[in-house]
């Protein structure tokens, strides 16, 4: 299951109401990714980061600039262009020594375990060169799989436990109806507090269709601002557990 991690943590953090007010040169991203395959918990985490010649929101991708490159653990990370530059890598963890973190065919990278969480960039333009260890906590929390319903029914009120929670500003459930994109139904529901026991309406699950097969996702995040050679930098940090082979039904 490949993860795009870009696009969930910028379609969530728009919910989480993301202060795009404050102005950045750019932003650089933390993503730790558990799901179920064939009964096992395994882990896909990802990096990216992006860069703004001017202060900019942390939205305004269109305006993203280019760098030389960009190292996270001494590992080049590729740079993708469609109307914006981005910088990034997703990989499943796995801390065997038969595989090459700089393969990009390689789909097991033990550099994105995040024991160490160190960035260097070769600046141009208005991006400066850097080298820094980010320090910063990555939000965490514990959920039992098994809880978790194999059937969604839309006329119930879903009732999910999470536990040890740490370091997270906010958390917000994903529901998706389909596996594949195509007219694929995506809900976003917002928790609006913290307790163990999470509970979403039917109201918020209206929209999916039924008669297919989806998945849960449940997103924590945190994020803090820091600055680096007098320019001010975001960092968006998040954890998520994704189970598929949820059917729907009404």
């Amino acid at each position: 299951m490949r993860v795009l991690i870009f696009v969930l943590i910028t379609s969530s953090l728009r919910l989480i109401g993301q202060n795009s007010a404050i102005l950045v040169y750019g932003v650089f991203e933390h993503r730790q990714n558990k799901y179920l395959e064939n009964g096992t918990i395994k882990s896909r985490n990802g990096i990216a980061a992006y860069f703004f010649e001017q202060p900019s929101s942390p939205l305004s991708f269109g305006q993203s600039e280019k760098v030389n490159w960009v190292k996270f653990n001494n590992i080049k990370l590729k740079e993708k262009n469609s109307t914006y530059t981005i910088y990034a890598k997703s990989e499943k963890v796995n801390t065997n020594v038969n595989h090459n973190d700089n393969d990009g065919s390689d789909e097991e990278c033990n550099t994105m375990a995040f024991a160490t969480k160190n960035w260097t960039i070769k600046g141009k333009k208005s991006t400066p060169d850097m080298n820094f260890i980010y320090a910063g906590q990555l939000p965490i929390f514990d959920v039992n799989s098994n809880l978790l319903r194999d059937t969604l029914k839309k006329s119930d009120t879903l009732f999910v436990t999470i536990n040890n929670v740490s370091s997270t500003d906010s958390i917000v459930f994903k529901f998706v109806d389909r596996l594949t994109s195509t007219n694929q139904n995506i809900i976003l529901y917002k928790v609006p507090n913290y307790t163990n026991t999470y509970s979403i309406p039917p109201s918020a699950l209206a929209s999916l269709s039924t008669g297919f097969i989806g998945y849960i996702t449940i997103e924590a995040f945190n994020q803090n601002y820091q600055v680096i050679q007098n320019k001010t930098y975001l960092f968006k940090n998040s954890f998520t557990f994704t189970k598929t082979g949820i059917v729907i039904k009404n």
